[in-house]
């Protein structure tokens, strides 16, 4: 069957692999579910790089930002009609599967799984993969040769397990690096979404990464004492398309299956598996302890 998934596409590397392979023999059509990538202008800025309007790209970054009252994954609320007489709790644990470990009910950890390394990958699969992929489409790189991540639980001294501030580092062997870092404990003055090359950047606006009909970004060059060039000039570009992002990516969807296309869905699983390879090493890094290659 054709499949819609929820980003991030899996939990694990290796299911990502695995996913891939299947998906590249079974011809049909699987889209990941991070809908922003259906925004025009991530294509437009690949072709400006494509075409060396930046100059060698060298470094990326990104971010994801946030601060509540609740507190990081503790908005969801925890109701009275969360017991084991109306959850299956084995088969929402996935033991038979080989997800998780037998354990007993617990209320807090079924409503605020996000808090918990088990169930979930914390702000970097949650949330820097929305942002991470994106960025990934517009460079045209895919997996990266080296990964580290840092952070650690700072503020929220509660039992979660995942981190409130995080960061990663990635090196890819195309000679650039990709930087995200985040608070879920402080979001006013955040870092900005920039893809940066030796004759100039572009400058990603939040709408980039929005439900909205209209997004944009801005080309900023380098001066022109470095790229010995007086001609570019600091220009924003802007799309437009006819539906709300996450219409537009349902209906790529469609039209791919329509089409009998796989290959023409904007978020396919080799863009899907790379931004699961970049959070789990950097997981992995931060829990570990260790760089990865």
């Amino acid at each position: 069957k054709h499949v819609y998934c929820e980003k991030p596409m899996t939990h694990t590397i290796e299911e990502s692999r695995d996913v891939v392979n299947e998906w590249k023999s079974s011809g049909l059509v699987l889209q990941v579910g991070v809908q922003s990538t259906s925004s025009p202008v991530w294509t437009m800025a690949n072709e400006m790089i494509k075409a060396g309007q930046l100059g060698k790209i060298v470094q990326f970054q990104t971010e994801a930002y946030r601060n509540g009252r609740a507190g990081m994954s503790r908005h969801n609320v925890i109701t009275a009609e969360m017991t084991p007489a109306n959850i299956d709790w084995r088969r929402w644990l996935g033991v038979d599967e080989g997800l998780a470990p037998e354990m007993a009910f617990d209320r807090a950890t079924y409503g605020q799984w996000r808090c918990y390394w088990p169930f979930s990958m914390g702000m970097f699969g949650d949330l820097f993969v929305h942002r991470i992929t994106g960025i990934l489409k517009a460079t045209g790189l895919r997996n990266p040769g080296r990964v580290v991540g840092g952070g650690g639980i700072f503020l929220e001294y509660d039992d979660r397990d995942v981190p409130d501030v995080g960061s990663l580092i990635a090196d890819f062997h195309e000679g650039v690096q990709g930087v995200v870092s985040s608070t879920m404990v402080a979001e006013e003055l955040k870092l900005e979404h920039v893809i940066r090359g030796h004759h100039g950047a572009l400058l990603f606006h939040k709408p980039c990464y929005l439900n909205g009909s209209r997004a944009s970004f801005e080309f900023v060059p380098e001066r022109p004492q470095v790229t010995l060039d007086n001609e570019p000039k600091r220009k924003t570009y802007e799309a437009t398309v006819d539906h709300d992002i996450n219409s537009m990516h349902f209906l790529n969807f469609i039209d791919a299956i329509r089409n009998g296309k796989p290959n023409s869905v904007n978020n396919d699983p080799v863009l899907g598996a790379a931004a699961v390879m970049m959070v789990n090493l950097a997981i992995r890094s931060y829990r570990e302890g260790k760089v990865f290659h």
